[in-house]
């Protein structure tokens, strides 16, 4: 598929192959892409609502909204690009058309703002994940275009040798001793603090004597609390005692300020 495809249109643009030809292994992601397709070609847009002031999706269709946005992020603009600034105005305009027409969102500079700088987000983990696992980790004897058909070989081969370049390897050294130096790291999933908080949300709605399953009409919830559940295993033990003894300074400071 061209890069001149009309907006909204989903082009696997890391490559020339159409995820919708693909006789590759199908995997969530196309699964997700074709759904959505389906979904848009009978010209109805999923319904979602939003908190204007934190511009964070609510409702029963946030969480596949957010994993969309994120795929699109994936699949449309090339992780050859050095950094979310040098990719295309073009490519982020047909991503902001593809949830524009997918989903029904107010077409505010607000929001544009918001979500195409959480696709960049997305996007720059992407990369990050595909040079710690397919590079220097533990797959580097599969190859990723297998799993992400919308990557395709050229681009991946290109991909690894930028990575592999001593340049960028230097840089990859200085980043993981800056990271060492984080002491607390929270142990969330790709989905990070937003699918937290909407866990999170979901679970005070279900425990609300009312019973009300729209998590729109919970309190946001308070920083701190996010916090230290992003640390705590399914054990409800924190990461370690330093974690633990951080998160009881945390909340005593917090109820002596009641």
């Amino acid at each position: 598929m061209s890069s001149d495809a009309p907006s909204g249109d989903l082009p696997p643009s890391q490559g020339a192959d159409d995820i919708h030809t693909s006789t590759r292994k199908k995997g969530r992601s196309g699964t997700r892409l074709r759904e959505l397709v389906a979904t848009r070609n009978a010209d109805h847009r999923l319904p979602i609502h939003f908190d204007m002031q934190t511009c964070k999706p609510l409702g029963e269709n946030s969480t596949k909204f957010i994993s969309y946005v994120a795929l699109l992020g994936r699949s449309k603009a090339s992780i050859l690009c050095d950094d979310w600034d040098h990719v295309p105005e073009n490519v982020k305009n047909q991503i902001w058309q593809s949830i524009l027409v997918t989903y029904d969102v107010p077409n505010t500079n607000l929001l544009r703002t918001k979500w195409i700088s959480y696709v960049g987000e997305r996007w720059k983990n992407f990369k990050t994940m595909l040079t710690s696992h397919y590079i220097y980790g533990s797959k580097t004897d599969k190859n990723p275009c297998e799993k992400y058909q919308f990557l395709d070989e050229e681009t991946w081969q290109a991909f690894k040798l930028k990575r592999l370049d001593p340049v960028f390897q230097a840089k990859r050294r200085v980043a993981q001793e800056i990271a060492k130096k984080n002491v607390h790291p929270h142990i969330l999933s790709r989905g990070g603090y937003e699918k937290l908080e909407q866990k999170m949300m979901k679970e005070a709605s279900a425990s609300n004597p009312i019973g009300a399953s729209d998590t729109s009409t919970i309190t946001r919830l308070p920083r701190h609390v996010t916090w230290k559940r992003a640390r705590q295993r399914p054990s409800g033990e924190y990461t370690s005692e330093e974690t633990a003894s951080i998160a009881r300074r945390i909340v005593s400071s917090y109820n002596n300020n009641i």
